[in-house]
Order: structure tokens, then C-alpha cells, then sequence
């Protein structure tokens, strides 16, 4: 389950980095092009350069180095909402974004109050209803898109060929074909699990997907390889 919870957070991370790539009318297009033009100002007017020291809420103070540009809670979300993602203004705190020319990440900041958890509660969840919990929110998440234009993905899919179940995926976009792989290191990391990867990956292939695969590392530390990637192949598939 952990997996499934890191494979979501680290692509929606990405995808809402990226420009509205869905297929869709010059009009809508450029509605949502003002609508990020004029959140990016409005964070911008209202944000904080580094270097210097930001409180976040109560809980901490965050020295922001040079380089770097602090958002807060509201024009956060703002942004966040531009680029395509349902927000819950509760938890947010604010952004962190690159300032410099080859800058292309965002750095999302929350706090949820949960309180300590003991490593032994773990035994005690349920995997299927924490998936149909992700699968219930990525669906809402998906009207909210599709309202505007952007296009939906589904989460934990199971996908299969003429001869049967090949896998079942991290992300799909049914409408483009285009299948998406957040690879972890405790899961796809030795010789044997790489094998695997490779022979599900040339099945989806064979079966006329588009597959692309991330490890955890990649998404989080090569983080303009991973969106260029991505706005290539959404771009490709639009084009097709």
C-alpha cells in the first residue's frame, strides 16, 4: 500500500507542474492559460524571495535561501487550482518554487494534525478500503478536471490483453493509450524486479500502450527530466 500512496502523490506532484496539455478548444485553452497567468501574479505579489525566514502557521520557521520564492495558502491554491488540482485549503500551507531559469519544480507544503502514530497501527488497516479511498478521490478529483478541460487519469488499474491480466498499473489515461509507472526502490530494485518490469512493460507495449516509467528517485531528483518527459509524450498523443 505504500507503493500505491507514494505512486500518487509523486506524479499528481508532477502533473501539476506541467501546462494544460489536455485536448480541448483555442477558447478553453486560453482560458486556462489566463487563469495561470493571472494566479502566478497574484502569488507573485504576494509572496516572499529569499533569502529569508518564513513562519508556516504555528508549527515552524522556514529559512527560504536565495533562489527560491515562498507562496502563500491562498495564492497557493490558486495556482495549485490552475494547474488543474482540486485543493484542500485546510491542510495547505503554502508553495516553494525555483526562481532561477532552468527552475521547472513546486514544492507543496501541508499539515495535517493527526498526531503520533505507532508503526504497530499499520497491522490494523485495511489495504482495499485505503485503495478505494485513493480510487473514490482520484474520481472526484477527475469531474473537477474534466469540467475544466484537463484530462482525468485513473489510479490502480488493472490492464490486460487478448490472453489475459498483465498488470495492474499506476496511472492510465484510457483516452490517450498512455500508461504511467512510479517504480519504487523497495519494489522495483533487484535483478528479479527489474525482469518483471521489463517483460509487463513489453506486454503493455504489445498491447498498444504508451509506457512510461519513473523511479521514486527520478521524480523527486530529476525532476525537469521527469516533466519533459511527460509534456512530450501527453503532447505526442494529442498530436496523434
Amino acid at each position: 500500500m505504500q507503493k500505491v500512496i507514494s505512486a500518487v502523490v509523486a506524479l499528481f506532484v508532477v502533473l501539476g507542474s506541467l501546462p494544460a496539455f489536455a485536448q480541448a478548444s483555442p477558447s478553453s485553452e486560453a482560458s486556462r492559460k489566463a487563469e495561470l497567468v493571472a494566479a502566478w501574479q497574484a502569488a507573485s505579489a504576494a509572496g516572499a524571495a529569499g533569502p529569508k525566514d518564513v513562519s508556516l502557521i504555528d508549527q515552524a520557521a522556514l529559512k527560504l535561501p536565495a533562489g527560491h520564492f515562498f507562496v502563500p495558502q491562498a495564492e497557493g491554491a490558486r495556482v495549485l487550482r490552475a494547474l488543474g488540482n482540486v485543493v484542500n485549503d485546510t491542510s495547505l500551507v503554502g508553495l516553494i518554487v525555483g526562481t532561477g531559469p532552468n527552475d521547472g519544480w513546486i514544492v507543496v507544503i501541508r499539515y495535517i494534525k493527526e498526531g503520533y502514530i505507532k508503526d504497530d497501527d499499520a497491522k490494523n488497516w485495511n489495504a482495499d478500503e485505503l485503495l478505494k479511498n485513493l480510487r473514490d478521490g482520484a474520481e472526484e478529483t477527475n469531474k473537477d478536471r474534466a469540467a475544466r478541460g484537463f484530462p482525468e487519469l485513473q489510479v490502480q488499474v488493472d490492464v490486460a490483453d487478448q490472453t489475459g491480466w498483465i498488470a495492474r498499473v499506476d496511472f492510465l489515461d484510457a483516452s490517450l493509450h498512455l500508461i504511467i509507472e512510479i517504480d519504487s526502490v523497495i519494489y522495483h530494485s533487484s535483478f528479479t524486479d527489474r525482469r518483471h518490469d521489463a517483460a509487463t512493460t513489453a506486454r503493455l507495449i504489445a498491447a498498444g500502450y504508451t509506457v512510461l516509467r519513473f523511479t521514486e528517485v527520478e521524480v523527486f531528483f530529476e525532476f525537469d527530466r521527469v516533466v519533459a518527459a511527460l509534456r512530450s509524450a501527453f503532447s505526442q498523443s494529442n498530436v496523434g
